[in-house]
């Protein structure tokens, strides 16, 4: 199109000159429209013929591609393959070899690139085998273009290559900025920085003349592509190695329920590729790339599932921008870049054996972080809160949040934010997938055109880029008030007929974790417990004892009617040779008789000072050992789901109550334990302990226990008073050593 005019001047000249200006302009274009068809029909036939020559390369190399399959290009979603030819359900399609696939083993026979990347320490995909796959292409496309006879049999494949400008990672900055407030476009960036970072390594050495001619070839904006190729194209092989297949990585993806093809990789790396089902002549035959949520489809693929077709939701932050913002005293040194929050796979879809839950992995990842580390669903609610604060102001899906809150004040567990109406208002995402799988091929299309008539995040009505960050933004909106609904699900605060029925299913696996995690059984019981468990709960049910070994404690529950759990780990702090004959005799005081210490061995007490956590008594242990001892018993108070009582002495107590009350563990030592008071320690919705002295409770318990020794109990309340579900106090009651 031509530049529009700013002036009107010379109007009648010009109108004076249309006739032959638009014949002329007309002229011009139909013979640019016949050149351009010209040229786009040379292209594809072309391209057909390459791809020929590719598949029959694949089965000089033993492999096998069906005469059915034909390849299309220059559509308006690019390169797909066809069926010329009616396939019949479990026909096979193609058999690709492993020697006729790029993987970590064909990219370190064919060269040595690959060993010089091993040696360059701290590349940000270097142990995956990533960087060296991306090192190898990066210079074997080099190599290509200047000769494509130079890269041998490969060349049949490099003449179907083509770069992934689809990405997100290529969008213009201001296409990019549309999706601020997730993950994903930090990610974008982050990626820019270490592809910059790795390539500067990689060929450091050609700065002094010493790199090698592979490295020489190496360009820097063909290895971001590279990278860019291998997280979007390359198949997960054995030794979760990356593979770039042949022929199978031209086919585009559909969602699970929806996708044309069963394939499986042998031990040996040899890919086998069958039909699911009938699949009609003159069809694209389409592969599933996996089930993901569609934040994970954009960030590895570049685009979005529609809504109803999206099999869970899920989100993620930055380890370092949660630790910032939220928990500036966790150390995460030693844990992965991002926190991952899921919710359970639709029910309808088949499963594909126990794959690792995301509170799995986020309970490990924790167990690797140090300091002030939040309890697990602390930071599932800190994290949901941290995203709803964002999306409820993003302007971008304001529209979509409005139809959300509508469709769900006709139906509460509705979670369908695009369609409106009494439509709407009846769809579950549940039952439609139950339904496709129920139907056949054509039968499951016109579902889907069904269900997509009338899609506000149709990419045909708001456009391809629009549509995706819209989808990836809602179903991350999604997945955080899933995960705040389940939590005050569990709570008690709202009923199961009050949230999204994907709200009730998250809440159904945080507490069937909650019985694989000593953690979560702490924080959830009872605050965050299903109504219905409580009401099983028995009112006269015992409390578990724990004491230390020591006569004075086990004699200060022999009164309680049943055994207690004598606990060596509860015992005090081994003062070796320094407290012999004194040190529980003179200890009048909240904390132990430092003073009377300094007094007698002050040279001990210097090195204390310097030290405390470490300081070995001598003979004896430090609080150091305390703490690692005392971890077993926390373990098994946290796990029971009954009232513990712990009977112990101050210098455990102290340990005890600095993890209760969130203290530095070097700073345990300074706790103070008034005599003959109770500290009930309650946990709390945000992950912390509250925790409150009282001395009444002692007096009462005084007639039925001899008072000779400290507590840590938990204290419960009437069973009327547990079954009204938000009432219920789990109480830990300890008081000092006598």
């Amino acid at each position: 199109m031509g530049k529009r005019r700013d002036t009107k001047t010379n109007a009648k000249q010009e109108q004076s000159q249309s006739s032959s200006s638009v014949w002329l302009y007309g002229a011009v274009t139909l013979a640019g429209v016949l050149l351009a068809i010209a040229t786009q029909q040379v292209g594809r036939n072309d391209k057909q013929e390459k791809f020929q020559r590719l598949v029959r390369w694949v089965q000089e190399a033993g492999g096998y591609v069906s005469p059915k399959i034909s390849y299309v290009d220059a559509t308006t979603k690019g390169a797909m393959l066809l069926a010329s030819e009616p396939v019949k359900e479990g026909e096979k399609l193609m058999r690709i070899p492993r020697q006729a696939q790029i993987s970590d083993a064909s990219v370190r026979s064919d060269s040595a690139l690959p060993r010089y990347v091993d040696g360059i320490s701290d590349l940000s995909l270097g142990r995956s085998g990533v960087a060296a796959m991306a090192a190898w292409l990066t210079s074997r496309y080099g190599s290509y273009l200047q000769d494509p006879e130079s890269v041998g049999p490969w060349r049949f494949w490099w003449e179907m290559f083509s770069a992934p400008w689809s990405m997100p990672f290529y969008r213009d900055a201001t296409e990019q900025l549309l999706l601020l407030g997730s993950y994903e476009f930090q990610e974008i960036r982050r990626n820019l920085f270490w592809y910059t970072r790795d390539f500067e390594k990689l060929t450091e050495p050609c700065k002094k003349g010493t790199c090698s001619a592979e490295v020489r070839l190496m360009d820097f904006d063909a290895y971001q592509a590279m990278n860019q190729f291998i997280l979007s194209h390359a198949f997960k092989g054995p030794g979760d190695k990356p593979h770039i297949i042949p022929i199978f990585e031209v086919l585009n993806h559909s969602p699970e329920l929806a996708s044309d093809l069963n394939y499986e990789m042998d031990g040996d790396g040899n890919l086998e590729v069958w039909a699911k089902w009938d699949i009609p002549p003159g069809t694209e035959i389409t592969n599933s790339y996996g089930r993901r949520s569609n934040s994970e489809l954009l960030a590895s693929y570049g685009f979005a599932d529609p809504p109803y077709l999206e099999p869970f939701w899920s989100l993620r932050i930055f380890t370092q921008a949660l630790a910032e913002k939220h928990f500036p005293d966790m150390d995460i040194e030693d844990m992965e870049i991002d926190v991952r929050l899921a919710t359970p796979w639709l029910r309808s879809l088949p499963t594909d054996g126990a794959a690792p839950t995301p509170l799995a992995t986020l309970a490990s990842e924790l167990d690797r972080a140090t300091g002030q580390v939040p309890s697990l669903l602390g930071l599932v609610e800190t994290t949901a809160d941290h995203f709803l604060k964002w999306y409820r102001n993003d302007q971008l899906i304001a529209k979509y949040r409005s139809t959300l809150e509508e469709n769900r004040r006709h139906n509460a567990s509705s979670s369908v934010w695009w369609l409106e109406g009494p439509t709407a208002w009846s769809f579950s995402r549940e039952e439609f997938a139950g339904l496709l799988q129920s139907k056949g091929r054509s039968e499951r299309e016109k579902l889907r055109q069904e269900a997509s008539s009338g899609d506000l995040s149709d990419p045909r009505s708001i456009g391809f880029w629009n549509s995706t960050v819209v989808r990836v933004k809602m179903s991350e909106y999604l997945c955080a008030v899933a995960h705040k609904e389940a939590l005050q699900l569990l709570r008690g605060e709202l009923q199961s007929s009050e949230v999204m029925a994907e709200s009730v299913q998250t809440a159904e696996a945080l507490r069937d974790f909650r019985r694989k995690r000593a953690e979560l059984a702490a924080f959830e019981t009872p605050a965050l417990r299903l109504k219905e468990e409580e009401e099983k709960r028995d009112a006269n049910e015992a409390t578990q004892v724990f004491t230390s070994t020591m006569p004075r404690a086990v004699a200060s529950v022999c009164c309680m009617g049943q055994p207690p759990d004598k606990r060596s780990a509860l015992n005090p702090i081994d003062k070796g040779v320094l407290g012999e004959g004194w040190w529980d005799v003179e200890c009048p005081e909240d904390v132990p008789p430092w003073r009377e210490v300094e007094k007698r061995h002050p040279e001990f007490m210097q090195q204390w000072k310097q030290d405390p956590l470490c300081c070995h008594f001598p003979g004896g242990e430090s609080y150091l050992d305390v703490v690692m001892r005392l971890e077993s018993v926390l373990i098994d108070v946290e796990m029971c789901t009954s009232p513990v009582l712990i009977v112990s002495h101050i210098t455990t107590l102290q340990v005890l109550l600095a993890y209760f009350k969130g203290v530095p563990v070097a700073e345990a030592w300074k706790l103070s334990l008034p005599k003959r008071v109770v500290v009930e320690v309650s946990p709390t919705a945000g992950g912390s302990y509250a925790c409150e002295e009282s001395s009444a409770w002692l007096r009462r318990v005084k007639s039925k226990l001899q008072d000779t020794q400290p507590w840590l109990f938990p204290q419960r309340r009437s069973p009327k008073r547990m079954r009204s579900g938000r009432d219920w106090q789990w109480s830990s009651r300890c008081s000092t050593e006598l």
